[in-house]
């Protein structure tokens, strides 16, 4: 159950924090942003 909700977490802070990388397409190191904003996610996805 605290695994599911870890993941449910780990998505929403995900998906919320691309998005808002992806509104704002002046940033130049959006690539970069993107990769460090994937890191949990992936780290989380490989733990379960």
């Amino acid at each position: 159950m605290l695994n599911l909700l870890v993941f449910i977490a780990a998505r929403t802070y995900f998906f919320v924090k691309r998005s808002m990388i992806l509104s704002n397409p002046n940033q130049s190191s959006l690539g970069f942003d993107i990769g460090i904003y994937e890191m949990p996610y992936i780290i989380i996805q490989a733990l379960l």
